[in-house]
């Protein structure tokens, strides 16, 4: 056998080893995925925290939309630990002034980032509250809720707001039992999508 030979048999076993380990290999989760664009499936973890991600942001949508926001929020704590991911000072603000929400808002499928080793995550969707709109929760008119801290969380539009989408990230943390839980969602209405 020729050198030729030999040459293009090692290449072909180093490429056949190259394409098992690769076959083999868990999913590479350093990277973002983005669900449903077509792209990769995402990890077991990543997949978990999209599970939580829906959760917490129908629960969300659910607990504005109530009659009394601030008392819907305990729904939120099995997907955002003790503060309800952040979003329970909204909440609270929309309850003390009396105005519940109408409509839904809608939202891409996030890209998610895993940073295993020190269990934290992000997701980034585009949210869009076009038809989500705060009202009077007793006459059902347009309303506004005073002035609160959670106003850089996602919300419903208020009256005068500007229209559009925006960037949403939202982050999470791991606990000691693998869960995944939403630290908090920030809202970046300067950055349409």
């Amino acid at each position: 056998m020729g050198r030729a030979a030999q040459w293009i048999g090692a290449c072909v076993a180093a490429a056949g080893i190259c394409v098992i380990a690769a076959c083999t290999s868990p999913p590479d989760t350093s990277k973002p995925v983005s669900v449903g664009a077509g792209g990769p499936s995402p990890s077991v973890d990543q997949a978990k925290v999209l599970a939580v991600f829906d959760g917490f942001m129908n629960t969300y949508v659910a607990a504005y939309d109530s009659p009394d926001p601030a008392n819907a929020e305990g729904k939120l704590s099995a997907f955002g630990g003790v503060s309800g991911g952040g979003v329970d000072v909204g909440l609270q603000s929309a309850s003390s002034g009396h105005v519940a929400a109408t409509g839904k808002p809608s939202w891409t499928p996030p890209t998610v980032s895993l940073d295993l080793p020190h269990g934290q995550a992000t997701a980034t969707t585009c949210f869009d509250p076009a038809t989500w709109r705060t009202v009077n929760a007793r006459t059902h008119r347009p309303a506004k809720p005073p002035a609160s801290d959670g106003d850089g969380m996602p919300r419903p539009s208020y009256p005068g707001d500007a229209s559009g989408a925006y960037v949403v990230v939202t982050t999470f943390y791991q606990d000691g039992s693998a869960n995944w839980f939403v630290f908090a969602t920030v809202a970046h209405r300067s950055t349409s999508c």
